[in-house]
């Protein structure tokens, strides 16, 4: 009789839901999907470091190149040099919040893709800016063009690959870092620039179509070519320096708490900066430090991408993680004026940099612990528990 019961109870309450995370780790080692969707995906950080570092060369460019400040003739002080470069992120914060909040209503997918074509065809449009406001409104809208494959990949990867998504998405950014360079050398102009910009990300679009805490961090990338030195071998090793840094990440990430890392390493950071107040501009130890400053902000910001994915659920995961990339961003607004506190006192960009790290460092250990534990699908509790309620007696 007893077992009548349990039988009768079992089919009532229906086949037991498998989450995501269960299906993802049962499939993990059986496929190469998984890993083909993480590079894929991976590819658009590589398209967004050439959409947003190319406003470290655009008005700066090699000793032959015409920038627009040549040829709209801008005064060295005016304030829409500066506004040209924080055009983009300012187009971010709101092209990032309605992108995201559509890739939850239709899907990652197709606003990935559509938001990739966008930052290609925006390029385009900017080079034939005829005056200063008109290259300013097509970065605005450039930098309107969001993305979302950072949730998409992460909600295909299985809970113990997820350092590697981090890893692999680090790689790409530092290919599209590293590629504005050589493509500055080759321009003659910055129009030409910009059009030799636009050949890459549609390339990875292409590919993704055949295959499917952020001042300091922007602020350091463009303040790199101001460093005492050769800017191109700054800009150069400021970037390539993140390719350890997201190795770093990798292990990091494996071993040791989310909250620890994202901690230690703004932390590190913070003393970099301080250290920097008391050396001498362009020996090798200046150098080293802003190196390892640059260092310790790559792994917080891959962190905190990783660490925000695992604390929202499923069903508001990527409208989330779009307005965490909005807030970021207004500091990606701010990061090109940097170099106009430069101008006032050469300490200010490193008061400004260590102090923000350092009060991240002091806030990061407010946030949850998340290492390790499976992604949230539930929508709310209540209607967890209405659920309950509702179950036959």
């Amino acid at each position: 009789m007893d077992e009548d019961v349990s039988e009768s109870s079992a089919s009532m309450e229906g086949p037991r839901e498998i989450k995501s995370d269960e299906l993802l780790e049962k499939i993990r080692s059986q496929t190469y999907h998984i890993h083909i969707i993480m590079i894929v995906c991976s590819f658009s950080w590589a398209v967004g470091g050439i959409s947003i570092m190319s406003s470290a060369f655009y008005d700066f460019g090699n000793s032959t190149m015409t920038t627009i400040s040549d040829e709209f003739e801008l005064p060295e002080k005016s304030i829409l040099r500066e506004f040209a470069a924080s055009s983009f992120m300012v187009g971010n914060v709101f092209g990032g919040l309605i992108s995201s909040v559509i890739a939850d209503r239709i899907g990652r997918r197709p606003v990935m893709l559509s938001c990739t074509l966008g930052l290609a065809v925006m390029f385009i449009f900017s080079s034939f800016a005829s005056n200063i406001y008109f290259f300013i409104a097509g970065r605005l809208l450039h930098g309107g063009s969001g993305q979302s494959s950072w949730v998409l990949a992460f909600e295909c990867t299985p809970t113990k690959l997820r350092s590697v998504t981090a890893f692999l998405y680090g790689i790409g950014w530092v290919i599209g870092y590293c590629l504005v360079l050589p493509i500055s050398m080759l321009s003659y102009t910055w129009r030409e620039f910009m059009l030799m910009c636009a050949v890459p990300v549609a390339a990875f679009f292409l590919v993704a179509v055949l295959l499917s805490d952020a001042f300091i961090y922007f602020g350091l990338s463009m303040y790199s070519t101001d460093l005492a030195g050769d800017y191109h071998v700054n800009y150069l090793l400021l970037g390539l320096i993140e390719l350890p840094g997201y190795g770093l990440a990798h292990l990091a990430l494996k071993r040791c708490t989310r909250r620890f890392v994202l901690c230690s390493t703004h932390m590190s950071a913070a003393l970099a900066f301080i250290f920097l107040i008391f050396l001498p501009a362009g020996s090798w130890i200046s150098l080293t430090c802003w190196m390892l400053g640059k260092l310790a902000i790559t792994v917080a910001y891959m962190n905190i991408y990783v660490m925000g994915s695992e604390i929202f659920p499923t069903q508001l995961r990527n409208s989330v993680i779009g307005i965490c990339g909005v807030i970021s961003r207004l500091g990606g607004v701010f990061a090109p004026y940097v170099k106009t506190l430069s101008r006032i006192s050469p300490i200010f960009p490193l008061i400004a940099f260590g102090s923000v790290a350092f009060s991240a460092g002091i806030i990061a250990l407010s946030l949850p612990e998340t290492k390790d534990k499976s992604l949230d699908e539930s929508q709310t509790s209540d209607t967890d528990q209405s659920g309950v309620d509702e179950t036959p007696q």
